[in-house]
């Protein structure tokens, strides 16, 4: 990765926590800021086990919490380098369950082929085996 590419992302970094924005970048994954482009995402067949605090270390906080009566309770909106935009979201849990409790977390995309490239992503960062 160049130094110009780096500043150049560096440059447009926003949110609570820089070093985090900061290692998301180099591992090709932001936050969206226009959640315009995860609107037409949905499940394409990509699901993993993992805890709550496992994907706030990687992602920060949820961009969504709901309560648990809802279908969705914890949703990250994020895209790669390409501009990939993808989910993460749990799915029908339909209880409350703390940081540290182990569910089963579905990834949204637009198409198949952008889901083999998220989840190529996620095996990357340790998200996905």
């Amino acid at each position: 990765m160049s130094a110009t590419r780096i500043a150049i992302g560096l440059s447009s970094l926003r949110g609570k926590s820089y070093v985090l924005n900061l290692v998301l970048y180099l591992m090709g994954i932001k936050k969206i800021s226009n959640f315009d482009k995860v609107y037409d995402t949905s499940f394409n067949g990509l699901q993993f086990k993992a805890s709550t605090k496992k994907i706030i270390g990687k992602f920060g906080e949820p961009d969504y919490r709901n309560e648990p009566t809802e279908k969705v309770t914890r949703e990250w909106d994020l895209e790669l380098e390409d501009g990939t935009p993808f989910t993460i979201y749990d799915y029908a849990e339909y209880r409350r369950y703390g940081d540290n409790k182990v569910v089963n977390w579905h990834v949204g995309t637009t198409d198949k082929d952008e889901t083999n490239k998220v989840k190529e992503a996620l095996i990357e960062i340790g998200l996905y085996k």
